[in-house]
């Protein structure tokens, strides 16, 4: 596989030793009063809460207000850190010397932090970025934090945050456009959404005002980021605004391995386009604070868009980067047992839904308990020619002439060859 094909490679040691060295900078950029101290796993677990499931009783200011700012920069900072650190390792941003970052909804910048963690390659270059919260202490937080991570190394980048709240007039023009944890807020408060939704590709006018309004914020050839949890109402509003950005003269350059209709739309009788991976890496502070607050993870997962404008005359999709008659395949799910045998994992492609049929040295590679992800950089490609895909992974198959179809989800079948 080629470097960029995998998604989601796991940390390196040095970014693990980061992450678990994040606990002591905390401590030392924000440190906790007695109270919070003590009360800590049950303020994360009733954040947790308004969080993710009663989003109408959570505090407008919650980022502004000390008790709910710590939990925050505790536990859902870091837990979010380890995501985008495993994804911006994986995609392909093209940010060279003077790229221009805008993040939306920035909070005490995580994704800055991670941009820092995964990326070492990038810190020489002169990157300016600016994040954009309604919260001026988790913007403060952040931009602490950031120097406590950076330490004394000479950092060209050049940070500059601004008060603002959904809708606000910006002047920045950007080579990247950042979304992360964000999109809740922004069709909550900043878009009114009219007529119902009616599936078929359409999307809410919520998603296109969106599109339209983030054009003008970008430079000629920016792009679009945007990260959320793998939860179908989240990749149901990524899926809108694929629809809006396609439209809108964008394309998808990830995870979608084209640009056609979506098969994963996540209506109330779909599956939804997200991806689950191990949580091996994140630090053992982080695993303790989760189990204390009853919020233990063994698996991680995330959703995400990467919008580019269409170039001109150029693919629709970036179906053309399969050559040879291989059609490109983006592994959306873990492995699993197949009736009367076998393993399979599902996948998305330009002829819709797909059914990987791994042979048996796969299978036994795939489903044993012994196997563990190997500790190389996995940008690199698997080590072994017995590996189990990973969700994520990036793949090319020869497409049969008449592929069966799966009878309980209706995906075509397909035999992967590595």
């Amino acid at each position: 596989m080629r470097p960029h094909d995998i998604l989601l490679p796991p940390v390196t040691i040095q970014q693990r030793d980061q992450l678990r060295d994040f606990a002591a900078l905390l401590e030392k950029a924000q440190p906790l009063k007695a109270r919070h101290r003590s009360e800590l796993p049950r303020t994360v677990r009733q954040l947790s809460v308004w969080l993710t499931s009663d989003r109408r009783d959570l505090p407008r200011d919650y980022m502004a207000q000390p008790r709910w700012l710590a939990a925050y920069l505790r536990y859902f900072l870091p837990w979010n850190l380890y995501r985008q650190v495993r994804l911006l390792r994986g995609l392909e941003l093209e940010l060279g010397d003077g790229a221009v970052i805008a993040d939306l909804g920035a909070g005490p910048l995580t994704f800055l932090l991670a941009l820092w963690i995964a990326r070492p390659d990038l810190r020489r270059r002169r990157i300016e970025y600016v994040g954009v919260d309604r919260a001026e202490p988790a913007l403060k937080a952040g931009r602490t934090l950031l120097a406590a991570l950076a330490g004394k190394a000479s950092m060209p980048w050049r940070v500059r945050t601004i008060r603002a709240v959904v809708g606000d007039r910006l002047s920045v023009r950007a080579d990247l456009l950042v979304a992360a944890n964000f999109l809740n807020e922004l069709q909550a408060r900043g878009e009114k959404t009219s007529g119902p939704d009616r599936g078929h590709g359409q999307p809410r006018d919520w998603a296109a005002a969106a599109v339209t309004r983030w054009r003008r914020l970008l430079r000629p050839g920016g792009r679009i980021l945007l990260i959320e949890p793998g939860v179908r109402l989240a990749a149901r509003r990524l899926y809108q605004l694929r629809e809006a950005g396609i439209a809108g003269g964008f394309v998808p350059r990830a995870p979608c391995p084209h640009a056609g209709a979506c098969p994963l739309p996540a209506t109330r009788q779909s599956a939804w386009c997200h991806f689950n991976f191990d949580t091996a890496g994140a630090p053992a502070w982080l695993h303790d604070l989760s189990r204390r607050a009853d919020l233990s993870k063994a698996k991680a997962s995330l959703s995400c868009l990467l919008l580019a404008p269409r170039p001109d005359g150029g693919e629709a999709a970036g179906d053309a980067r399969a050559t040879d008659g291989r059609v490109d395949l983006r592994i959306i799910s873990e492995a699993f047992d197949l009736p009367g045998g076998g393993t399979g994992q599902y996948a998305c492609s330009r002829h819709g839904l797909v059914l990987v049929a791994l042979d048996k040295a796969k299978r036994t590679a795939a489903t044993g308990t012994t196997w563990k992800p190997p500790q190389a950089d996995k940008r690199k490609g698997p080590p072994g020619g017995n590996q189990p895909l990973s969700p994520g992974d990036l793949v090319a198959v020869r497409w049969p002439d008449n592929p069966q179809r799966d009878a309980k989800s209706g995906a075509q079948i397909v035999r992967f060859e590595q």
